[in-house]
């Protein structure tokens, strides 16, 4: 549909004024934006000004605000999972006295003048539960991945013969395993917060539709439960995770 600036003519029932199109766009290009500097695509609803006319395109308005919120709760989930990327990446460089080749994870060396992952430059092999096997795609590397183990503040020790670098795992003192354990725990903990966080500015967004009385009451307690349920998923399986890492750290 669309309306007319001097005639004030509203081409469909449940349209609105000139006025209230215009706080529309800003509302929807408002949270649009915030979606953009998440990454997210700008939503299909498009106006066109030709003379004085504003055309719409969007045949049901109602749909489209729908569509917001739906975005509104994909941001979240995605976001929500980087932060558990990001906790399983912290998880990795904690040690445990069980040998897994997501150890070395985050170690990266010197290829070419290329910051690579160790990961993509040798092959990593767990050899026993308390030894590591590291050959790399190129025997020239074995310097500089030695280097880069010691360096990654892991507290291994490498020692190589031939072309294979071996790795072994000291046990972890009583100690250790309590720091450990204490760094997980703050890990998880800044996972959560990152978690609400980012409940909280969705809410927000949320909040400005129901302000501009673009959804109902209804439709903002639902769009709120749906993200509360979201938030939930997540932080349990923060939880989860943690449970799995400390139970790691108290294998002997």
């Amino acid at each position: 549909f669309f309306f007319h600036a001097d005639a004030g003519i509203r081409d469909a029932q449940e349209s609105r004024g000139l006025g209230d199109v215009y706080k529309r766009q800003q509302l929807k290009e408002r949270i649009m934006k915030n979606l953009l500097k998440r990454g997210k695509p700008k939503s299909k609803l498009t106006y066109i000004v030709k003379g004085k006319s504003i055309f719409m395109l969007d045949p049901q308005p109602f749909e489209t605000v729908e569509l917001v919120i739906d975005d509104l709760k994909k941001d979240a989930e995605q976001r929500m999972a980087k932060s558990l990327d990001a906790l399983a990446n912290a998880f990795n460089k904690i040690r445990t006295g069980r040998a897994h080749s997501s150890l070395l994870n985050g170690i990266s060396i010197d290829y070419y003048g290329v910051d690579t992952p160790l990961s993509q430059a040798a092959s990593i092999v767990v050899e026993d539960s308390r030894t590591l096997s590291v050959t790399p795609w190129e025997r020239s590397l074995i310097p500089e991945i030695e280097k880069a183990i010691m360096k990654s503040n892991l507290g291994l020790n490498p020692t190589t013969a031939g072309s294979v670098i071996r790795i072994p795992l000291p046990a972890l003192t009583e100690e250790t395993r309590k720091s450990y354990g204490k760094q997980a725990k703050s890990e998880a903990e800044g996972s959560r917060v990152s978690i609400r966080n980012i409940r909280r500015d969705v809410l927000s967004d949320v909040k400005d539709l129901l302000k501009e009385k673009e959804i109902s009451e209804d439709e903002d307690r639902k769009a709120q439960e749906d993200i509360q349920k979201i938030t939930d998923r997540f932080i349990a399986s923060v939880d989860e995770a943690l449970s799995v890492k400390e139970k790691d750290l108290m294998e002997i």
